[in-house]
């Protein structure tokens, strides 16, 4: 009896070893999975680092470029309304000039109507 008990024992102990070496072997395959997946995960954190300084640079160079546009835009503007306000002097002066010659002429017109008519007389 007890050397039976005895087999049986070592029969339960041989088959509880087996089921616990093929666990260590299925977590030993997960263990090496997730380490895989980690050195995969640090190079997408690498790519990332990267795409992100890009972005940074670009996001720089755009920033830079609306800089160049808006002082480009205000230039343009300043010497549009330089040019502007320079034609409206110019055209005052020649209203001026204008209103000057009708004014002379129309003295000119007196002068010539009242000597004609004196010579007339």
């Amino acid at each position: 009896g007890e050397a039976a008990l005895t087999d049986e024992a070592i029969d339960e102990l041989s088959q509880r070893r087996d089921k616990l070496e093929k666990e260590k072997r299925e977590f030993e395959a997960r263990v090496q999975k997730l380490r895989k997946l980690q050195k995969g995960l640090g190079g997408n954190v690498k790519e990332l680092k990267v795409a992100h300084q890009k972005c940074k640079t670009n996001l720089t160079e755009a920033l830079d470029l609306a800089q160049s546009l808006e002082d480009l835009f205000v230039k343009k503007l300043e010497h549009v309304q330089r040019s502007c306000e320079q034609t409206v002097k110019n055209n005052q002066i020649s209203v001026f000039s204008l209103i000057n010659i009708l004014i002379n002429t129309i003295h000119l017109g007196r002068y010539t109507r009242d000597h004609y008519d004196a010579f007339l007389r």
